[in-house]
């Protein structure tokens, strides 16, 4: 299984635990054994460890991390006399790391572009972005299809450069966060819209002549997020 669909997975389990566990809470009034107290710092732990599997550790979820950490000892009382000062004491201390690495040329990716992506020649790409930004772009002959999702977060895909042979999907899933998709030339591109509380952007674009030319569909959810086609 890929870093990205295990980050992925992640999220997804969080999620359908803990709605699910309220759910049965009121319908059958009862409360699951899993809701223990600082059980709401799960939405900031579990995202966080999930951008480290796929991005590898960076600012943003070092971070989003260490902060949910502290909460959970706080509600544990595991933490005693947390608060605001100490908070951000350790934020101060994560960005200064984060200087003397940099300054010291640590934290180079060889590949990148606009200092937060890479090109990748996958034929079934799966990019994700947990509060943080990343740029990305598909260099894949033949691109086959893909995932794009984003869970606080900013994700944009470039599959401008990628090679279509025949009938592509794309899914693009933006919860609490937004995808910007430029999608692949030489193709009849489709657009399927599923906005809940957010918005899907789509540019029109000139008709491509043509009738043999591939079908790309952009397979688009939006979740008090967007998603916009460039």
């Amino acid at each position: 299984m890929k870093r990205n669909n295990v980050s992925a997975m992640l999220i997804g389990i969080t999620l359908v635990l803990v709605g699910g566990g309220y759910l049965l809470a009121e319908l059958l009034g009862f409360n699951p054994s899993f809701f223990f107290r600082g059980w709401w710092t799960l939405f900031l732990i579990i995202p966080s460890l999930a951008s480290m599997i796929e991005t590898r550790p960076n600012l943003g979820n070092g971070i989003v991390l260490a902060v949910g950490l502290l909460l959970l000892a706080s509600s544990r009382g595991w933490l005693r006399h947390l608060s605001f000062s100490v908070l951000l004491a350790v934020v101060m201390v994560i960005l200064g790391v984060r200087f003397l690495v940099r300054a010291m040329g640590g934290f180079h990716r060889p590949g990148s572009f606009g200092g937060d992506g890479l090109w990748d020649t996958h034929p079934s790409p799966s990019y994700s972005a947990f509060f943080t930004t990343r740029m990305v772009g598909s260099h894949a002959n033949p691109l086959m299809s893909g995932n794009c999702y984003t869970f606080c977060g900013q994700l944009k895909v470039d599959l401008s450069e990628a090679v279509i042979t025949g009938p592509v999907t794309v899914f693009c899933n933006a919860m609490v966060g937004n995808i910007q998709v430029i999608p692949p030339q030489n193709c009849r591109l489709v657009v399927r819209q599923l906005p809940v509380l957010g918005v899907i952007h789509h540019d029109p674009q000139p008709p491509v002549m043509g009738e043999n030319l591939p079908v790309v569909t952009l397979d688009c959810t939006a979740v008090l997020g967007s998603v916009e086609i460039f």
